[in-house]
């Protein structure tokens, strides 16, 4: 059974909000990439391709895999078999590692 999974273009409000002021030098834009990414898991159970996140977010798919790779990492994402993501259940803490 084959789902499909309308998903609006990527709103780049956020970002370009990001960069707008003076300030917008002292943004690291790598974090403001990864923020894209997380905020592609709508709910706490999505489950994600890496395919998924390039729709999602609008970045190209080795940038994606870089962030995903890096997220999963440090912990903020759980890897489900092969090539599947989630949210992890906890953020980690300064002393999680």
């Amino acid at each position: 059974m084959m789902r499909l999974i309308i998903v609006a273009p990527p709103d780049r409000r956020r970002k370009r909000l990001c960069f707008t002021s003076n300030h917008g030098r002292y943004v690291v834009k790598s974090l403001v990439h990864a923020s894209r990414v997380i905020e592609a898991f709508q709910s706490a159970g999505d489950v994600l391709r890496l395919r998924d996140v390039v729709i999602r977010t609008g970045y190209s798919k080795g940038m994606c895999f870089w962030l995903l790779y890096t997220l999963h990492q440090c912990g903020f994402l759980d890897k489900v078999g092969e090539n599947h993501y989630r949210l992890a259940s906890e953020v980690p803490g300064p002393y999680s590692r």
